[in-house]
């Protein structure tokens, strides 16, 4: 038997390790004037001890948090567009990785000379905030079910590629009973990050047991899901793109050997060998009807 479930990851809350160097923006802008320090200071008083230990998916947060240029008139003032941009920014709790490339950012924004160029290098901010929180937010899921497979006894992690797809993580963790768990995240920008983990190597019904301890593992590491988890069994048949690449290349000790996955290869085998035998009996009879024919012509 094996199984698959499905999980969507809306944000990552509690005990949260973020990768070294990574910080909240809104502390960044606390660098660029006392207008963009004072809004960052604010904000960070009104939310970060709610969140100072977690980190949301993109999509959460822009459910969560109405732009400021949705609520406001748009500025004739450059000064006042840029403090727009800020505020926007600032009331947000965006982390970044690349403190470097963000205050380049920053830094075309504060030069800006005409609204028009305020507006530009404000959707280049925005663009490049946006895009290096979900780089953050998708290493920090990737860690805690690595973290959750090892805590059920997975040790043994392999990182997978994904050649074909751009977006998604795949690993491997195996068990000292050769047991395997495969997980493909898959981080889209539009949507919440989903999580689809498969079993391989098991032939009973604990595979159901656990993927439940998987869960429970995984939500022990603080990651709060988007809704109820999917499941379903696979017969023994590889489902993930993962799946198949892991148990293509895996030794043979450690392959599925459920009744399903047996009774698959046994058919295989029967079929290769009719073919076999019937081409072994065709070959004589070619030959007889050539020399046949060599002999009536002569």
């Amino acid at each position: 038997m094996s199984a698959i479930i499905g999980l969507i990851a809306a944000a990552v809350v509690r005990s949260v390790i973020l990768p070294a160097g990574t910080k909240l923006v809104r502390r960044t802008l606390e660098k660029y004037g006392p207008v963009a320090g004072n809004l960052a200071r604010q904000q960070a008083i009104a939310t970060d001890h709610a969140n100072i230990r977690s980190i949301k998916s993109l999509s959460q947060i822009r459910s969560a948090f109405k732009p400021f240029s949705s609520q406001f008139p748009r500025p004739n003032n450059v000064e006042e567009a840029k403090q727009q941009i800020m505020a926007e920014i600032a009331s947000q709790p965006f982390y970044t990785s690349d403190e470097v490339g963000l205050s380049q950012k920053l830094e075309a924004l504060k030069k800006a000379s005409t609204v028009n160029e305020v507006e530009l290098a404000g959707k280049d901010l925005s663009s490049s905030i946006n895009n290096g929180h979900h780089a953050v937010f998708a290493g920090v899921v990737k860690d805690a079910c690595q973290r959750a497979s090892m805590k059920i006894g997975f040790s043994k992690i392999e990182a997978l590629p994904s050649r074909l797809r751009s977006g998604v993580i795949r690993f491997a963790a195996t068990d000292a009973k050769g047991r395997t768990l495969v997980t493909e995240i898959d981080t889209p920008k539009n949507r919440d990050v989903k999580i689809e983990t498969e079993v391989l190597g098991v032939n009973d019904n604990s595979c159901h047991q656990i993927l439940d301890e998987f869960h429970a593992a995984l939500e022990a590491e603080g990651v709060s899901l988007g809704g109820p988890p999917k499941r379903e069994g696979t017969g023994g048949i590889c489902t993930l793109a993962a799946a198949k690449m892991f148990a293509g290349r895996r030794p043979a000790s450690v392959k599925d050997t459920s009744k399903a996955a047996r009774s698959r290869g046994s058919k295989l085998e029967n079929e290769e060998r009719r073919k076999r035998l019937n081409r072994a009996a065709q070959k004589p009879q070619v030959k007889l009807q050539v020399s046949q024919a060599i002999s009536q012509k002569r």
